[in-house]
């Protein structure tokens, strides 16, 4: 019994250390997200033109390889393409994930259909303004319901 309550203790404490780890980690990312970025987990609450600002400076942030100075709301989500070959697919695949952890939003945010759909940055920051307000509704939801 002494063994099995000892033992619980330290499986207890170790959860905590976890949930404690982890928090620390949030907390950081949501730092980093600010004074890199100054957003964080607000998409629902930027417009158009601010979301692309936050492209922006993702662009130009992810290792210096981008220069997005001539980039506006038509240009095609490919373009970075032209500046370096890191972009490619993966690049793209990696940028929208990117975004999806700096406005919390879940891995599987987008449908592999609506990723194909979208050919400018202007429709991608729609997408990420419709679903980060999906999500706020549906938490929403969930909180009344209790």
């Amino acid at each position: 019994d002494q063994v099995l309550s000892t033992f619980r203790k330290l499986s207890l404490k170790r959860i905590q250390l976890c949930e404690r780890a982890k928090q620390k980690e949030r907390e950081g990312w949501k730092k980093h997200c600010l004074n890199n970025y100054g957003v964080y987990n607000n998409a629902d609450k930027l417009t158009h033109d601010e979301m692309l600002e936050v492209f922006w400076k993702v662009l130009k942030d992810h290792n210096k390889r981008y220069n997005p100075s001539d980039f506006n709301s038509n240009t095609d989500i490919g373009e970075p393409l032209n500046q370096s070959w890191e972009w490619g697919d993966l690049g793209a695949a990696e940028f929208m994930m990117s975004l999806g952890e700096i406005f919390d939003l879940p891995a599987d945010y987008m449908t592999d259909d609506e990723c194909a759909q979208i050919k400018t940055f202007g429709e991608l920051a729609d997408l990420i303004i419709k679903k980060a307000k999906e999500k706020n509704r549906n938490k929403s939801k969930s909180i009344s319901k209790k």
